[in-house]
C-alpha cells in the first residue's frame, strides 16, 4: 500500500511523492514508539527523520517544506494512485505536460465553483458552477443529480426586476410560470417561491 503526499498547493510536479505506507513495526523501532504511532487517528501522516543526519529529509525532499505549519495533501486511492505514481515518478522539467488532462486547458475563470440559486423540482438549491459548457458561451451548473446550462449574463446580472409572466405550467404547488427578467433572460419559476422574493408578482 502507498500513498500520494505532496505540499498544498503542489506548484510543480516533482514537489510530490509516491510512498509506501509502512504496515508493521521496522525492526529497530521501540515497541513504545510504534504503540504511540498506531494510536494515532486515520489519515495521521508522521514524517520520519533520515538516519543520516547530513540526508535530506522526506519532509525537505517535498518542495524544500519543513513542519512549522505547511500543509500537505495526502491521497491514497487505489484508482488514482498508478496514475500519480506513472506522473510522479522520475518525472523532469520536460515531461511536466505529461500530467496534465489531455485536451483540457486549465481556465482562470472567477466563475467556476460559484455558488447559483437553482430552482430544482420547486425547492431551491445551491448550484455550483462546475464549467464552461461546450459551446464556450454557457456554464454548466450541478446540483446534486440536477444539471443546467446558464449563460455569463444569467450568471452575474441581478435578476430581481421582472419584465414578464410569459407562461404557466403545472397545477397547485407545482405549478410554474415563465418568467423574462430585466436582464432579457427566460426562466421557469416555481410560483410560491417567486412570490415571496418578488411580491409585485
Amino acid at each position: 500500500r502507498k500513498v500520494f503526499i505532496t505540499r498544498s498547493p503542489c506548484t510543480e510536479p516533482q514537489d510530490a511523492k509516491v510512498i509506501p505506507i509502512v504496515s508493521e513495526k521496522p525492526p529497530d523501532m521501540l515497541q513504545e514508539d510504534w504503540n504511540h504511532l498506531c494510536s494515532l487517528p486515520f489519515g495521521a501522516v508522521v514524517f520520519s527523520s533520515p538516519q543520516d543526519d547530513k540526508a535530506m529529509s522526506l519532509v525537505e525532499s517535498i518542495n524544500n517544506s519543513d513542519l512549522d505549519g505547511d500543509l500537505f495533501f495526502c491521497l491514497w486511492d487505489p484508482c488514482m494512485l498508478p496514475f500519480l505514481e506513472d506522473a510522479v515518478g522520475g518525472l523532469s522539467v520536460a515531461h511536466e505536460k505529461d500530467i496534465l488532462a489531455e485536451d483540457k486547458k486549465i481556465e482562470d475563470d472567477p466563475l467556476i465553483g460559484a455558488i447559483v440559486p437553482l430552482e430544482v423540482n420547486g425547492k431551491l438549491c445551491n448550484g455550483v458552477v462546475e464549467r464552461k459548457a461546450d459551446d464556450g458561451e454557457n456554464y454548466v451548473i450541478k446540483c446534486n443529480s440536477h444539471t443546467e446550462l446558464m449563460s455569463y449574463k444569467a450568471l452575474t446580472s441581478d435578476l430581481c426586476e421582472v419584465v414578464k409572466v410569459l407562461t404557466h405550467r403545472g397545477k397547485g404547488r407545482h405549478r410554474e410560470i415563465e418568467v423574462l427578467w430585466g436582464n432579457g433572460e427566460k426562466s421557469w419559476q416555481c410560483l410560491s417561491t417567486l412570490q415571496k422574493e418578488v411580491p409585485t408578482i
